[in-house]
């Protein structure tokens, strides 16, 4: 049985004998008793409680599940994800410090090294090989979660968040494109992470990107949320677009799942 429902149990327990003895013993029903059968009760329901709320929140900040997860990182090439000597973290030991992506077992994504996705737009699940053809539209899925420990708040702030993404515009046939992204800010260890992706064709093609769709995703909510905000290309594509989980505070990024997120954005195939 997990420890948590134990302890629980246990409290409930002595709540319901301390209860009973009071009943018994009426001169001893003083103030003092009911508070700490109230507290008992308390802390028993937190404990109980704490396995069945912890799955519901880590459900409420879960990406869509149209992602492949990825057990491992791709090694199809030198530069595929980088960089390889960053030390790596677990969802239950997260960072203790600013660093992104660096997660091997994310219960979304899986190894956050890769997260960079592509898919026919609208069509099954993202994955990091996918063959293309001309006459479609395709959607390039770019993931970012700051793995420090939430409990350092301010001291696992990331800043001056950037993404930059590039693709190739032409392909000739049998050729193998790589669509890349870098995540990069100022104080964070290390100071870029990248992830590739990879297209295959039978035939030439010419690759654009569909212009206003880089959207930003988050599960920021209110006013000053950034959920749902297009980029600008020229910096996506360029010297990096700033993101962030508050308008009020574009290139910040706190430690912490509920503020991880996504972009996407559309290349069409001619």
């Amino acid at each position: 049985m997990d420890t948590n429902l134990i302890i629980g149990y246990a409290g409930f327990l002595i709540a319901v004998l301390t209860l009973i003895a009071t009943i018994i013993k009426p001169r001893a029903r003083t103030k003092t008793v009911f508070i700490i059968v109230a507290l008992l009760i308390l802390i028993s329901t937190t404990f109980v409680l704490w396995g069945p709320l912890k799955i519901a929140i880590e459900e409420a900040f879960s990406i869509p599940d149209i992602i492949e997860e990825a057990d491992t990182v791709e090694e199809n090439a030198a530069e595929a994800w980088g960089p390889k000597d960053r030390e790596l973290f677990t969802w239950e030991k997260p960072a203790t410090y600013p660093t992104f992506n660096s997660i091997t077992d994310n219960p979304n994504l899986g190894h956050e090294s890769n997260f960079v996705r592509i898919r026919e737009a609208g069509v099954g699940t993202y994955s990091d090989d996918v063959d293309i053809v001309a006459g479609k539209e395709y959607e390039v899925f770019i993931y970012y979660h700051n793995d420090a420990d939430v409990i350092l708040e301010a001291d696992g702030m990331a800043d001056n968040v950037r993404v930059r993404s590039n693709f190739p515009t032409k392909l000739e046939a049998g050729e193998v494109g790589q669509i890349k992204a870098i995540i990069s800010s100022t104080n964070t260890e290390p100071l870029e992470v990248w992830d590739t992706a990879y297209i295959h064709c039978e035939d030439d093609l010419v690759l654009m990107y569909v212009p206003n769709s880089a959207v930003l995703h988050n599960w920021g909510t209110g006013e000053n949320s950034t959920d749902g905000t297009i980029l600008d290309s020229e910096s996506l594509f360029g010297g990096g677009a700033k993101i962030g989980y508050d308008s009020r505070a574009w290139g910040f990024v706190p430690g912490g799942n509920e503020y991880a997120g996504y972009i996407v954005y559309k290349i069409n195939v001619e």
